[in-house]
């Protein structure tokens, strides 16, 4: 086991863990995007309506002009609204509507990655630890491999979560106001940037697997054949 190899594995185990908890509550939670709406012409002058939008619910509440809400109310996702909402609203609604199902399902796709590549990351040390190192680096080296796929759909929900708020606040609409909450910005630190330094992590990791040594062998036998 070389030093490269020897600092993945030890580094992966501290940024996968540090990656999944703040992955996990950046997911589960409903503080990605908020949209207030206050309606002038109500009998309620003053008070907004505040929704809090994530991947897996959203949560709203009704306020007055002295400040006296309801309460959040908690409200799981449902990808077959948008149908309905559009003939009720509109066109416009409704696109905001399918680019906001678009990046809650990336993101819970990505959660479900998230998932794998802890547990190949868990296993790939278990195996290392009683094989001495001998086994277990091809664990990380699929473990990578996932690690890219999740950074890369990572940014296309986080890309879709910023067009649906530039939706709102471009649409000039009186009353109706949209931006981003904190767990919205934990994903892109842990999805995104700690994503990809895990996947490098996991390439030092993997650097002595039976996978890229079979790999090396058959490139320099290829490059032999073609001198």
């Amino acid at each position: 086991m070389g030093i490269k190899s020897g600092t993945g594995k030890v580094c992966i185990i501290l940024f996968s863990i540090v990656y999944s908890l703040g992955f996990w509550v950046s997911v589960f939670s409903p503080s990605w995007l908020s949209l207030t709406y206050s309606d002038p012409n109500s009998n309620n002058a003053g008070g907004y309506i505040e929704s809090r939008l994530g991947p897996f619910y959203g949560q709203t509440q009704a306020c007055t002009a002295n400040g006296v809400c309801t309460g959040w109310r908690a409200a799981a996702i449902d990808t077959s609204d948008c149908d309905r909402v559009e003939q009720e609203a509109g066109a416009g609604v409704g696109d905001y509507c399918r680019k906001t199902n678009t990046w809650r399902i990336t993101a819970i796709i990505c959660f479900i990655a998230q998932f794998v590549t802890a547990a190949l990351v868990c296993m790939g040390a278990c195996c290392q630890a009683f094989t001495c190192g001998c086994c277990g680096a091809s664990l990380d080296l699929l473990a990578m491999i996932i690690y890219w796929i999740e950074v890369i759909l990572s940014i296309v929900a986080w890309s879709f979560a910023i067009v649906a708020n530039n939706m709102v606040n471009n649409a000039n609409v009186e009353g109706v106001g949209g931006g981003y909450e904190w767990a919205f910005w934990l994903f892109i630190v842990t999805g995104t940037i700690l994503g990809a330094i895990c996947a490098m992590l996991t390439s030092w990791a993997s650097d002595d697997s039976i996978i890229r040594k079979c790999f090396r062998c058959v490139f320099c036998c290829c490059r032999k054949g073609d001198d």
